[in-house]
């Protein structure tokens, strides 16, 4: 990646930075407590529940922005994280803060859905190989041992 590059991007992290700080600014002044009835502190209360999950969620991109600038600064900005090959400026448009190239991201897509298709859902049974004749199923989070009511001889 070239130098001009590089400084868009650092421009472009850089500006994220200050958006935030003042989106940070903004809430503080609009966090002013208000009393009221039940009603109104119940809705306070999820209000706040929404900020609490919002605000992990821009603290993980903020680790992200500075984990790229750190990059940026070593000179490894725009190459994959695990095969090493460059990632597509129009990925890193898109998606600025990507450490992975889009064959890299797309196999660990794969990956995580093979591995999230294999776990059951709650209260759904499916049958679990357990030995060469028999299956045993599973009830989504709890799984019954050896019971005669869960393990089923394979005809």
């Amino acid at each position: 990646m070239n130098h001009r590059d590089l400084e868009y991007f650092r421009n472009r992290f850089l500006t994220m930075l200050i958006d935030f700080q003042r989106y940070e600014e903004l809430e503080a002044q609009l966090s002013i407590k208000q009393s009221g009835d039940e009603m109104d502190l119940l809705q306070a209360n999820q209000d706040n529940v929404l900020i609490l999950n919002l605000k992990g969620r821009d603290q993980r991109f903020l680790t992200k922005i500075h984990h790229a600038l750190d990059k940026i600064d070593a000179g490894v900005f725009g190459e994959c994280e695990e095969c090493g090959d460059e990632i597509s400026m129009d990925r890193l448009k898109a998606r600025p803060t990507a450490q992975l190239c889009i064959l890299c991201k797309e196999e660990l897509e794969r990956v995580e859905s093979h591995i999230s298709s294999d776990r059951p859902k709650n209260g759904v049974k499916v049958p679990i190989l357990v030995s060469k004749n028999v299956f045993k199923l599973s009830f989504g989070e709890e799984e019954k041992e050896n019971t005669s009511s869960n393990v089923i001889p394979f005809l």
